[in-house]
């Protein structure tokens, strides 16, 4: 059963090997993976193309400042959304509704559930939250201009894509922290 296997092990066990740090210690691993997940976001305004494909890794650092310390990756969060908006406006709004916002998401999943399939589908509805923020009240294109915002027959089309992109991403975690935990 695929969908129902353990795959919180690896990421639970690096989160109590952090969970042993002071809280300075935190608090500057906390501030180096935000320096991580500003200049990873950043990198579609400056590399025009290329960057594109190496901004969603931004939610990597996110991911594991929440196994660090909840609180402190909200802050996290938020100090990554402050740099953003000073240096690069549109990448705040992309980061503080979609990137950032699904980091937080999933590493919370990783933490309170158990089963690859209720990791994945917390993250997705956090992930199709977080778009569908960005496209109503926000407005913001992300499907790009052919799709109007208000439209309701969006939704399940990015509600299946966020499922898809959720375990994606769930796959890609499973093989870092498998590098990096104890």
């Amino acid at each position: 059963m695929f969908l129902f296997n353990d795959i919180t092990q690896e990421s639970k066990a690096l989160s109590r090997q952090w969970q042993k740090y002071s809280s300075t210690q935190k608090m500057v691993v906390t501030a180096q993976l935000s320096v991580i997940a500003f200049l990873l976001q950043s990198a579609g305004e400056l590399l025009p193309t290329v960057g594109y494909f190496i901004s969603p890794l931004a939610t990597c650092p996110v991911i594991m400042a929440v196994l660090v310390s909840r609180a402190y990756a909200f802050l996290s969060y938020l100090v990554v959304l402050i740099l953003l908006s000073f240096m690069f406006p549109q990448e705040a709004l992309v980061f503080g509704l979609s990137t950032g916002f699904f980091g937080l998401g999933m590493g919370n999943a990783l933490i309170l559930f158990r089963w690859r399939l209720s990791v994945a589908t917390a993250s997705a509805a956090v992930l199709t939250a977080g778009l569908l923020l960005a496209m109503g009240p926000f407005g913001f294109p992300i499907m790009g201009p052919w799709v109007q915002p208000g439209q309701l027959l969006i939704i399940a089309p990015i509600s299946v894509f966020s499922l898809g992109y959720s375990f994606l991403w769930l796959e890609f975690w499973r093989l870092i922290v498998c590098k990096i935990a104890p």
